[in-house]
C-alpha cells in the first residue's frame, strides 16, 4: 500500500500545502513621453524618488548613452556627480542620466539608468 494521501511526501498522513510566493508590486512598462517607445520596466528597479523626480533601473532598451560627453552636476541632490545623458533611441529626447561618478550617498545609482519622471510615461 502507498503511504498516506497522494501529496504526502513523508508518509505522516498530512498533505503539504503548496508554497505560494506573492509579489504585490505591479511591473510597469516605462516609455518615452515624446514618442512612446518602450525603454524598459520596473522589474529591475533600483530606486525611485518622487521628491527628485526620477526612477532608477538596472536595465533599459532602446536608449543611447552619450558616452563622449560627460557632464558634472553643480547643484541639487546630485551635486558633484558626473553623468552621461541617456536619450531615447527612437526620437533622441533626453530621458535620463547614467551616473559614472557620485557622492557616497548615491553610490547605488552609479552605472544604472536614472530616468526622469518628466521624460517618461507608464
Amino acid at each position: 500500500a502507498l503511504p498516506g494521501p497522494a501529496n504526502d511526501d513523508d508518509g505522516d498522513g498530512r498533505v503539504a500545502e503548496p508554497v505560494v510566493i506573492r509579489d504585490d508590486r505591479a511591473i510597469l512598462v516605462l516609455s518615452c513621453r515624446s514618442c512612446r517607445t518602450i525603454l524598459g520596466d520596473t522589474s529591475t528597479m533600483v530606486d525611485m524618488s518622487e521628491k527628485f523626480g526620477n526612477i532608477t533601473v538596472a536595465l533599459v532598451a532602446n536608449v543611447v548613452v552619450h558616452s563622449t560627453q560627460p557632464v558634472m552636476s553643480s547643484v541639487g541632490y546630485d551635486a558633484i556627480s558626473v553623468y552621461l545623458d541617456v536619450v531615447c533611441g527612437e526620437c533622441g529626447a533626453v530621458v535620463g542620466k547614467q551616473y559614472i561618478s557620485t557622492p557616497t550617498h548615491m553610490d547605488g545609482l552609479r552605472h544604472m539608468f536614472t530616468l526622469s519622471l518628466d521624460a517618461i510615461t507608464t
